[in-house]
């Protein structure tokens, strides 16, 4: 139990126990999105953004520090899970917006664009042709 801590045993266990598997409960669902992404047969990213990943590695190990510092387990054990889990979506998510930009990069390959040709005649008229390139 951490020193700084006094009281009985609802505040020294039941509540720090019941908030460490809050914030576990709290980090794993964003996660569930991640692996359901990463599951499709065609991956896609849907509504998926990296950022808010990397705040939640960074603010984990931040917290896991002080934990650390204040020895007290409870905050520790409630971000070390989130720093792990944090990891494995930026990996992943990364991993899908590498496969989507090569699926991408292969569209607009097989993409015809359309140009416009301007050419001035003899008389200074500018004259607009269109032209399909491939």
């Amino acid at each position: 139990m951490p020193p700084h801590v006094e009281g009985g045993v609802f505040v020294k266990w039941i509540a720090p126990s019941l908030g460490m598997v809050l914030a576990n409960i709290m980090f794993i669902s964003p996660v569930l999105a991640v692996i359901e992404a990463n599951s499709k047969k065609i991956k896609t990213m849907s509504n998926l953004n990296l950022y808010p990943y990397v705040v939640m590695v960074w603010t984990s190990l931040g917290w896991t520090c002080y934990g650390y510092l204040l020895k007290d387990e409870f905050i520790i054990w409630s971000n070390v899970p989130a720093t792990a889990l944090g990891i494995f979506s930026m990996i992943t998510i990364s991993a899908i917006m590498s496969s989507q930009m090569t699926l991408l990069e292969v569209q607009i390959d097989k993409l015809e664009f359309q140009t416009t040709k301007v050419s001035e005649t003899d008389d200074g008229v500018l004259v607009k042709k269109a032209r399909a390139d491939t």
